[in-house]
């Protein structure tokens, strides 16, 4: 039983050394190897749509504050993110805008 243990550990050591060996000869990230990663916009969706209204700000309202807005749109963005690169890149920030034409957009 003893001598069975001993060639499991030294199995599970040499798969472990294999591991760790591999991982050493990855190439290291510079700026001769590195590529940029792409961001695509795969699909635009609008998850609930209330019909069309607009206030002007020239109505006083019975609640709230008089301004010239109009009915929300919720909105749902899908975007492809791909990394050519052969090791993990962190994507710390990512924003992006909105236009659509003839409208002022504020967005939440």
């Amino acid at each position: 039983m003893h001598k069975k243990s001993n060639i499991v550990t030294a199995i599970v050591v040499a798969a472990l050394g294999l591991f760790l060996f591999a991982c050493v000869t990855m190439p290291k990230p510079t700026k001769e190897n590195f590529k940029a990663p792409s961001i695509a916009l795969e699909s635009v969706a609008v998850t609930q749509y209330d019909g069309y209204w607009y206030f002007s700000k020239k109505i006083k309202p019975l609640k709230g504050g008089a301004g010239s807005y109009g009915a929300p749109l919720p909105m749902s963005f899908v975007f492809n993110i791909t990394n050519p690169n052969k090791y993990p890149v962190r994507l710390d920030v990512f924003s992006y805008s909105i236009a659509l034409e003839g409208f002022d957009v504020n967005v939440v």
